[in-house]
């Protein structure tokens, strides 16, 4: 069982990568302490917007290769 899903991906800068980290900091907390290493790493990073056009739940227990496309609200 799993998900597959397509979609569009674009890297994010500026105003929303600074939005994409505090979000990420606010589920590991850990990450709101200062610590040089810490910062370093992030900024290192890409941090990228996925907009799915396709999701499709996959349960091969109900067949091999078995999915079901959940639509996805405008």
């Amino acid at each position: 069982q799993g998900i597959q899903l397509e979609g569009t991906v674009r890297v994010l800068a500026g105003e929303d990568r600074k939005a994409a980290v505090a979000l990420y900091a606010v589920k590991f907390q850990f990450l709101r302490q200062p610590a040089a290493v810490i910062e370093a790493a992030l900024a290192r990073v890409n941090w990228y917007c996925l907009s799915p056009d396709r999701l499709y739940f996959v349960d091969n227990s109900r067949g091999f290769g078995h999915r079901d496309e959940i639509e996805l609200a405008e």
